[in-house]
């Protein structure tokens, strides 16, 4: 048990798909990043984000602004990680 809600834990898996990720920052950090993620998403988000692509964007913009601060993750990232599984969201991370 992680001690992750579903949607971090869609995040955390998202995130755990790069296996160097998992290997260098551990469990903790992954955690941490996701639970950034959710908060992030959840302040940023509206009724119709699934409509409008302003709204979109600026999740995307805001997903994409976590993961580069976070240099512990961005330090082993590589490639690109697109997170289908939360709840339907569709938004590239990269």
């Amino acid at each position: 048990d992680l001690g992750l809600d579903f949607r971090e834990y869609a995040f955390y898996t998202a995130l755990e798909v790069n296996d160097s990720a998992v290997k260098v920052l551990g469990d903790e950090v992954l955690r941490a990043i996701a639970r950034e993620l959710v908060d992030t998403i959840r302040k940023n988000s509206s009724i119709d984000w699934t409509v409008r692509e302003s709204v979109q964007a600026k999740l995307r913009v805001a997903v994409k602004k976590i993961l580069r601060a976070r240099a512990d993750y961005r330090s082993v990232a590589v490639g690109c990680c697109t997170c289908h599984s939360c709840q339907g969201w569709t938004l590239p991370v990269c």
